[in-house]
């Protein structure tokens, strides 16, 4: 059931998503949008209602319905409720719910007003089109038919009066449940006699057809004849020339081109996919002229990449890899030049055929698990399974087809079928025969029936088989035409067809092995798994050479068994496979795919085109596009995950926010949750409204690929997707709120991190301002689904605020909390050493050096760490501080900038400094790395910070910790750090002075064995607090419970 909601009562959607929470997945409760006001008092909304009503026809219409039901078809008189049957053409009945017909009655009182007379007639004549109506009581039931001369047998009682209201309203709904379903199969059973009595649709057949060398244009030769029974057809290849006997036949052939300018010639449209590169047209073909696809090879990388090495695009591969797989996929291209091969293994590339098809056509269930374990959002309505036709095998002569191979009838001949190559496992084959007694055998032969492996691999089995030194008794015959390939399955004894690495292809081979009543060996790898094992001699996927070996000499030894494997496997393909049960399978299939609802977005913009009595504002149209762009989204088969990077997109300072922001984001888009795509995004206001756009250009470049993959395009959020924000969006925040209420309307969850609170809770350390600025970005982010904070601590600040301000929203605002990972992050981490690095490492290291990190601000302690030092410095203490870190706040005059001048000018202009104060302005990654190496103590002066990841590096490297005492340096380092409190340069210094002590005593605190996590682990973490699986939703209100 889909529950279908109008967004023009936005304050609504909210409680009636909580409301069937548990009942419904808020996947299938929808939102519709359409320009307002539309209320049916005011003459002037005439239009915007009209078109709301085809927007809402066409938005139902989308999903296909079994059957619509209307609560109450007489709304939107004084509001903006929105009703309609028959102003698209849906083709789904439509049920009513009719409450009352005493408008109707007392017309001289309730339709007096002749807007509302007109408004209440038009709803009448939306009844009448209903194909159903159910009658709240016996009293509705006869008053409609009475007053408003509806049938009799279109109106159905479903009150139950005679009991309580609970139990009531109960049977009442069971008895509606019980009417639709019996509307839908009487339906059905129409649409089956419709589809038998029908004239036969125009077909275009798209496929490779004979002499191409390619099973599936020998499969299209003998499917043709057949489904020319249900359709008139036309054959569209990209060929040169056809064989005689298909020229010829019932059917005319044109080539792309044509069809390109005729197809609107054609009800239905067959393509069949392939992963050759006899199929690189039918791409951008099905993106022109949408049809049903069969997937004979559910990979297509093979062709994809193909395209990419002889095509004009030199990325075509990159960019479809991206496109089928995200970022994940063209990374693991990119990082090994040599990796293609692995590459067409592990990818399908076959994502554009799956969306723009109107229908998938496969031969086994295999391809439909390979969908559904790809994809979280696989309609399995849109799928169909044929089995592989084959025309059943009849008067084979095997004295003769010997005869003309030079076999003898005395010779037992083993045959593999098919191209050679690695995942044909033919070097298992030949070693496991040179192994077996059959090898010794004289009359025992092998023969690969096909073209040989043209690289590597094929010259290795030449090789393997010469020196077996068994003479001609294994061969390898090369490319064979059909007559000698039929020849080869007659005079055979044994097939043996084995695979690895299926990738949703089918066997021709063993349906042709099994046709000729050969006793065939396969291996349970891909769709020969399903074969009937009383068919075939089945080993195990990862079967051992003795397993193989077993196999060849039982089945040498042994005719009565290899009889009955024959026999079986013959009457598996006269039943299952025969080409008359199969073409009926596709005339059902074809048809059904075509039988979905008429009403689509090309019908509503026809029908809006249409309204030539209204001539509406360039702004209207603008906001009418808007809507129907929103209603009408591409349809994705993942659920994504967008991460919300914008401060670091537009402004990547390499502070502590964007560094986070880096290391989750590369770690998702490594190992993005099963069913889930990830996709950065940023948020703009291209176009004069706040919306987000694909960070691609950015996300390319973070991850060593061409910037130029794709392009960042604005997004289609849909239901069951996921929005992180990453990062401290600070721009727009009314719109961007606007923009969240939109997408939560839209089943969309939205979950943002929350670094800290310090400019509310210390805004005399930050630019005057930034609280009121922090307060409305937690204002916005507390009408979300949750905020996910970097600590414990910050997690409980936040819930101490939201009671404070968000009563509103706090109980369904959900607060939990993970840490920040701490590792090397291989994209993100920056390289380069300047020449003097050696030389300041070097002295750095002469003596006890003390480290902070962090961005120079007023927070972070740096003033008094000074202080401290310039006091040990005087004592006659040799101890060296290095301060590592940017000047923060360089875009705002220095009146807003707070003590951050006054820290400059002395750092800049310090006596020590180069001889015991070093500043580090800007360094990379991995001369970090070196200073943390050469360094003695970190010290964190920080006076508030959301996490402390500076302390949890120092941990990684082993360094002593002195950090002031904090609740978050306590909840992050615990016992493994010597604590400090007080403002003054003196207790600082004291600290550092009995810091020295203890640690020349070895009794100083220890970093090591502090926790700390990887950003891998980290980015698990923080999935675990959003996903429904693993989610646990923790109290707000028990903070300590969270973990």
């Amino acid at each position: 059931m889909i529950l279908v909601l109008n967004g023009l009562f936005p304050e609504t959607v909210e409680r009636i998503r909580v409301g069937f929470d548990g009942l419904l997945p808020q996947e299938n409760i929808r939102v519709w949008h359409a320009p307002g006001p539309v209320s049916g008092l005011r003459p002037k909304n005439n239009w915007r209602r009209q078109i709301a009503e085809l927007i809402r026809e066409a938005f139902i219409a989308d999903f296909k319905p079994d059957i619509v039901l209307v609560s109450n078809l007489f709304e939107g008189l004084n509001d903006d409720g929105v009703t309609s049957i028959g102003a698209l053409d849906i083709d789904a009945p439509t049920a009513v719910a009719l409450h009352d017909v005493i408008p109707f009655v007392h017309s001289d009182i309730d339709l007096k007003n002749s807007a509302v007379e007109t408004w209440y007639k038009n709803k009448l004549g939306h009844l009448h089109r209903s194909d159903i109506i159910f009658a709240i009581s016996e009293s509705v039931r006869k008053d409609g038919i009475r007053y408003l001369g509806l049938p009799e047998d279109s109106v159905i009682n479903i009150s139950a009066s005679e009991i309580s209201h609970a139990q009531s309203m109960d049977r009442s709904a069971v008895r509606l449940i019980s009417v639709l379903e019996k509307i839908h199969a009487g339906r059905c059973r129409s649409m089956d006699r419709k589809s038998l009595s029908a004239r036969r649709p125009k077909l275009a057949y798209i496929s490779p057809l004979p002499p191409e060398r390619s099973g599936i244009s020998d499969y299209s030769a003998e499917l043709l004849p057949e489904l020319s029974r249900y359709y008139d057809i036309d054959v569209i290849v990209d060929q040169d020339s056809v064989s005689d006997s298909l020229s010829n036949a019932d059917w005319s052939v044109f080539d792309v081109e044509w069809f390109r300018c005729h197809y609107s010639r054609y009800d239905r449209a067959l393509y069949h996919f392939g992963n050759s590169h006899f199929h690189q047209h039918m791409f951008s073909l099905l993106e022109e002229i949408p049809g049903v696809v069969v997937l004979h090879d559910f990979f297509l990388s093979g062709l994809v990449w193909h395209m990419d090495a002889h095509g004009s695009d030199p990325n075509y591969f990159v960019k479809r890899l991206y496109e089928s797989h995200g970022y994940g996929a063209a990374r693991e291209k990119f990082s090994d030049p040599a990796s293609n091969d692995l590459v067409c293994r592990k990818y399908p590339c076959n994502l554009s055929v799956l969306k723009q098809a109107k229908g998938i056509v496969a031969h086994h269930e295999y391809s439909l698990n390979l969908a559904k374990d790809r994809h979280a959002k696989v309609d399995e309505d849109n799928w169909a399974v044929i089995p592989h036709l084959r025309i059943p095998a009849f008067g084979h002569d095997r004295a003769k087809a010997r005869q003309a191979l030079n076999l003898g009838d005395d010779d037992f001949i083993v045959c593999s079928f098919g191209l050679l190559g690695p995942s044909k496992l033919n070097h298992r084959l030949l070693k496991a025969w040179l192994t077996s007694h059959l090898a010794k055998d004289a009359n025992c032969v092998l023969i690969f029936v096909g073209q040989n492996h043209e690289g590597e691999y094929g010259r290795e089995l030449m090789t393997a088989i010469q020196r077996g030194k068994i003479g001609g008794r294994v061969r390898i015959t090369g490319w064979v035409d059909t007559e000698t390939f039929r020849h080869y399955l007659a005079a055979a004894d044994i097939g043996v067809q084995l695979r690895t690495f299926s990738r949703g292809e089918t066997s021709g081979a063993v349906m042709d092995c099994m046709n000729h009543s050969l006793a065939t060996v396969v291996n349970a790898n891909g769709a020969m798994a399903d074969l009937p094992d009383d068919a075939v001699w089945k080993l195990p996927d990862k079967f051992s050479d003795m397993q193989l070996i077993e196999a060849l000499e039982t089945l040498r030894h042994d005719g009565s068994r290899r009889n009955k494997l024959g026999i079986c496997a013959r009457q598996v393909i006269l039943k299952d496979h025969s080409p008359q049960g199969c073409a009926a399978q596709y005339f059902g299939a074809i048809e059904r795919f075509y039988s979905h609802p008429r009403a689509d977005i090309e019908s509503l913009i026809k029908a809006v085109a249409a309204f030539d009595h209204y001539k509406p504002h360039y702004l209207e149209y603008l906001m009418l596009a808007e809507s129907i762009s929103f209603n009408f989204s591409e349809r994705s088969l993942d659920r994504r995950i967008f991460l919300d990077i914008s401060r670091t997109f537009h402004n990547d300072l390499k502070t502590g926010i964007e560094c986070a922001t880096c290391g989750l984001l590369i770690e998702l888009i490594k190992a993005p949750p099963k069913g889930y795509r990830v996709e950065p995004v940023y948020l703009s206001a291209a176009g004069g409204r706040r919306h987000y756009r694909y960070a691609r250009s950015y996300t390319f470049t973070l991850l060593g690929c061409p910037a130029d993959i794709a392009s960042d395009e604005p997004i289609d959020a849909q239901p069951g997707d996921i929005v992180i924000a990453l990062d401290l969006f600070s721009q727009g925040t009314e719109d961007t709120r606007f923009y969240f209420d939109q997408l939560r309307q839209g089943g969309v969850k939205i979950y943002c991190l929350v670094f800290d609170l310090l400019p509310v809770l210390s805004p005399h350390l930050f630019p005057e301002g930034a609280d009121k600025a922090h307060s409305n970005w937690l204002e916005t982010i507390i009408r979300c689904d949750g905020g996910i904070c970097i600590s414990k601590t910050v997690a409980g600040e936040l819930m101490e605020w939201v009671e404070k301000n968000g009563e509103e929203y706090s109980a369904a605002f959900n607060v939990s909390w993970f840490h920040l990972g701490a590792d090397i992050r291989d994209s993100s981490f920056s390289c380069g050493m300047p020449d003097f690095a050696p030389a300041v490492l070097n002295t750095i290291q002469k003596c006890a050096a003390f480290l902070m990190v962090g961005t120079i601000e007023p927070r972070k302690g740096h003033m008094q760490t000074l202080d401290a030092f310039d006091k040990l410095w005087g004592e006659g203490l040799k101890v060296n501080l290095v301060i590592v870190g940017k000047e923060g706040w360089k875009g705002l005059p220095d009146g807003m900038r707070r003590s951050i001048p006054a820290i400059v000018n002395r750092l800049r202009n310090h006596p020590k400094l180069g001889k015991r104060l070093f500043w580090l302005n800007g360094i990379s990654d991995e001369y970090l790395e070196e200073i943390y190496t050469v360094s003695t103590c970190l010290i964190a002066a920080s006076e508030g910070e959301g996490f402390g990841l500076p302390l949890i590096e120092a941990a990684r490297h082993k360094l002593h910790i002195i950090a002031r005492d904090i609740p978050v340096f306590r909840e992050v380092a615990h016992h493994h750090a010597y604590y400090f409190s007080g403002t003054k340069p003196i207790q600082l210094a004291e600290t550092i002075k009995r810091w020295l002590e203890l640690k020349r005593q070895n009794l100083a605190p220890s970093s090591e064995g502090m926790r700390w996590l990887t950003w891998k682990q980290s980015a698990e973490y923080l999935l675990s607090r959003i996903l429904p699986q693993s989610q646990s939703k923790p109290s707000r209100r028990r903070i300590d419970e969270i973990n």
